[in-house]
C-alpha cells in the first residue's frame, strides 16, 4: 500500500466522501471499487455521483470471468447523474441532456436535453458548447438559430473541442450565422485537420483540390485526403483516387502518402 493510499483510508475512514471516491480508483476488484463509489455517492460526493451513473449506463466486464457482463441500469444511471447534475455537475450535466436528446434510458426529451446541456455549457463544458450548438442549429428544444450556434462552436471551438473547430470553419466557409470568411474557414478547418479529425482532413483536401476558399493545390490536397481515407472515409477515398490518376501530382507525393486502403471501385490498393 501506498503514503498515498494510506491518508486516503485516514481520510475515508472519517467519512471523507471525496477520499472514498479517490480511494475506490485504487481496486480493481470491481466490487471494491463499487463499494467505495457508493459510500462516497451516498456522502455526496458529485464525481462519485457520475462515476456511479456511468457505471450502471454501461455493460461491466467482470475481470475474473470475461465472459461475463452485468446488464445496464439506466434507472439507476438516470437516479445518480440527476443528483449530481443537480449539485451543478457539468459533466452529468451533460451525459444527462445526451440521454433526454436521444431517449436513452428516459423518454425523449429535446426541451429537457437543452436545458441541462445548456447548463453544462454555460460553465464551459467544451462538448456541451457542441451539442448546444448542433440543437440550435437544427432547432432541438428550442427555435432553430443560426447566430447562436455559430456562438456555440466559437466557444467550444476555443475550448478546444474538435467536432465544434470544424462545425465552425463550416459555418464560416458557408457564411451561416456568421459573416462569409474564406480565411477563417480555412483557419478552423485546418485547425482540426491537424489535430486528426478525419472530415476536416477530407474537407480541406476537397478545398485544395478545387481552389475553393484557398489557393489550388493538388499536393497538399492529396496529402489530407489521403489521412482522411486511411480513416475510411469513403468520399475521399473516391477523390483521391481520381486526383493520383489525374496526372497532376509530382512523383514525390506518392512517397509522403502512406495509405493502406481501398478507394471503392477504384480495383486496386493504392500507395
Amino acid at each position: 500500500e501506498t503514503e498515498a493510499q494510506k491518508w486516503l483510508r485516514k481520510a475515508a475512514a472519517q467519512g471523507h466522501c471525496r477520499a472514498l471516491a479517490v480511494l475506490g480508483a485504487f481496486f480493481i476488484d470491481e466490487d471494491e471499487r463499487l463499494s467505495h463509489e457508493m459510500r462516497a455517492a451516498e456522502l455526496g460526493c458529485d464525481q462519485a455521483q457520475v462515476n456511479l451513473g456511468l457505471w450502471y449506463m454501461h455493460y461491466q466486464v467482470n475481470y475474473y470471468e470475461p465472459e461475463e457482463y452485468m446488464p445496464k441500469d439506466y434507472a439507476q444511471a438516470v437516479f445518480w447523474l440527476t443528483k449530481a447534475a443537480n449539485m451543478g455537475n457539468m459533466d452529468a450535466q451533460l451525459k444527462l441532456g445526451q440521454m433526454y436528446l436521444e431517449g436513452q434510458g428516459v423518454p425523449q426529451d429535446d426541451d429537457i436535453a437543452f436545458a441541462w446541456i445548456r447548463k453544462s455549457a454555460e460553465q464551459e463544458h467544451e462538448w456541451a458548447n457542441y451539442d448546444l450548438g448542433m440543437m440550435y442549429l437544427e432547432g432541438r428544444g428550442v427555435s432553430q438559430n443560426d447566430e447562436e450556434a455559430a456562438a456555440c462552436f466559437m466557444k467550444g471551438a476555443r475550448l478546444g473541442d474538435l467536432d465544434a473547430t470544424y462545425q465552425l470553419g463550416v459555418m464560416y466557409l458557408e457564411g451561416r450565422g456568421i459573416g462569409q470568411d474564406d480565411g477563417e474557414a480555412c483557419f478552423w478547418i485546418r485547425k482540426a485537420a491537424k489535430l486528426g479529425y478525419s472530415d476536416a482532413q477530407a474537407l480541406l483536401g476537397e478545398m485544395l483540390e478545387l481552389g475553393h476558399a484557398t489557393p489550388r493545390n493538388p499536393e497538399e490536397a492529396a496529402e489530407w485526403l489521403s489521412k482522411a481515407a486511411y480513416e475510411g472515409d469513403e468520399d475521399a477515398q473516391v477523390r483521391l483516387d481520381r486526383l493520383l490518376r489525374s496526372g497532376v501530382l509530382d512523383p514525390s507525393t506518392w512517397n509522403r502518402i502512406d495509405l493502406h486502403c481501398r478507394a471503392p471501385g477504384a480495383g486496386r490498393i493504392l500507395h
